[in-house]
C-alpha cells in the first residue's frame, strides 16, 4: 500500500541479525474509518449471530455531518537500505503519504 510513497517514520530499533538489516518503527496516520470490536456479550445482547462481530464505519460530526479524522499508529519493519536521511529530497515520482493513507 505504501509502494511509491515517502513518509517520516519514528525509528524504534534495529535488527542486525537479519539479512538485510531491518529497522522497526511507527508512523502516525490519520484515518476516517473506525473498527469497534464487540464482546461476545454485546453481540448476544444486540441479537447478532453468535461469534465475533465488529462495527465498521465513520465518525462524523452531528452538527455538520462532516467526517472526523482520527490519528492512529501503524507499525512497520523495513530494510535499512530503504531509509533516507531527513535532509534528502524525496523523489518527485513518489507521493507524500506522511499525513494519511
Amino acid at each position: 500500500m505504501l509502494r511509491g510513497c515517502w513518509f517520516e517514520p519514528s525509528v524504534l530499533g534495529m535488527d542486525k541479525s537479519r539479512s538485510p538489516e531491518t529497522v522497526h518503527g511507527i508512523r502516525i496516520v490519520h484515518r476516517t474509518n473506525v473498527v469497534i470490536p464487540l464482546s461476545i456479550g454485546q453481540t448476544a445482547e444486540l441479537g447478532l449471530p453468535a461469534g465475533s462481530c465488529e462495527i465498521v464505519g465513520h465518525v462524523r460530526s452531528v452538527d455538520d455531518e462532516s467526517v472526523v479524522s482520527l490519528p492512529g499508529v501503524q507499525t512497520l519493519t523495513v530494510p535499512v537500505g530503504w531509509l533516507h536521511g531527513l535532509e534528502s529530497e524525496p523523489s518527485r515520482d513518489h507521493r507524500n503519504a506522511g499525513r494519511s493513507f
